[in-house]
């Protein structure tokens, strides 16, 4: 039985990580140290250092790769005799001497039909860009940023109706059921890698923050001028984090909304979150929303509440 490494940060890949420990010798796993909170400032281990604790898998916590944790996990993968190792949803840049390791290499999971939407938020920019394919890539990890040797990819349809979460959550279930057969192809050498073409190249840089490929909460903010496709996607894109908001003055700026007038007594620059909505007949149709200071509400108590009929 080979010796799998999992590198992971996620609570999302348990799955992943019970299905490698049933079929392989899942023998090292690297996560992130404790997250220390409350007013106590105590230790809160991740799900992943849980598991492995349980399952008595070797665990190494890392807060930076630094040259000491570089070569403490260089070590621990010599001792315990790696064949293979994973990075999925890890949350680091893994050293070249880290991932030059492995006998048969070390391979990445990434949510993206690679080479579009290489970075950190592939889901949310797929969404974004009005995408109606999304997918799986296993590709080789290289010195850039999810530029690796293609392996296998897996491509499904993304239907329009889904936000984020429950498009990652979909993600997150099909590679738990497709990384058995992935790794048993590599070690059989029966998937040959193919260099990714530049040409196609895309990368989900964040627009308020330019150097970096997460999704901030400045980016979800909209005066709802663009188009309702636009805004549409966005709404999908940013839940459950971190949504759409906007002041309440702009939502005249909606069809849904351009008979409505504001109640006199209304803040016109509270800021209100959309949640939910649908894309009709070419129109945006908003279903939920939250008010700043208050629970969520269907559309029509929020048009009850804030605007006159």
């Amino acid at each position: 039985m080979i010796n799998i490494a999992l590198f992971t940060t996620s609570s999302r890949t348990i799955q992943t990580a019970k299905v490698l420990s049933e079929n392989f010798n899942l023998s090292l796993i690297v996560t992130k140290t404790d997250k220390i909170i409350g007013r106590n400032k105590l230790p809160e281990p991740n799900e992943v250092k849980i598991f492995a604790l349980e399952n008595n898998i070797d665990l190494i916590e890392i807060e930076k790769f630094d040259l000491n944790k570089k070569e403490e996990v260089y070590e621990k993968m010599i001792e315990k005799s790696i064949d293979l190792a994973i990075s999925f949803d890890f949350g680091f840049i893994i050293p070249e001497k880290i991932f030059s390791f492995p006998n048969h290499k070390f391979i990445n999971v990434h949510f993206s039909l690679l080479p579009k939407h290489r970075g950190a938020s592939a889901v949310q920019f797929a969404i974004l860009a009005d995408e109606k394919e999304y997918g799986i890539t296993y590709h080789y990890v290289s010195a850039k940023l999810d530029c690796g040797e293609i392996l296998y990819q897996s491509e499904f349809t993304l239907d329009e109706k889904i936000n984020s979460f429950e498009a990652y959550k979909f993600l997150f279930e099909k590679t738990s059921q497709e990384i058995v057969s992935i790794i048993n192809q590599v070690i059989q050498g029966k998937l040959l890698p193919i260099a990714q073409n530049e040409d196609f190249a895309s990368i989900t840089y964040s627009k308020t923050n330019p150097k970096h490929t997460f999704i901030f909460k400045e980016d979800a903010y909209s005066d709802l001028k663009e188009s309702e496709r636009v805004l549409f996607r966005k709404i999908k894109a940013y839940n459950p984090w971190p949504i759409l908001h906007t002041e309440i003055k702009n939502f005249n700026n909606l069809e849904q909304f351009k008979n409505l007038k504001l109640k006199k007594n209304i803040d016109s620059n509270l800021i209100v979150k959309i949640l939910d909505a649908n894309f009709e007949n070419n129109h945006l149709i908003v279903k939920e929303v939250t008010p700043a200071g208050k629970n969520k509400t269907n559309i029509l108590d929020f048009i009850n509440g804030y605007f006159e009929k």
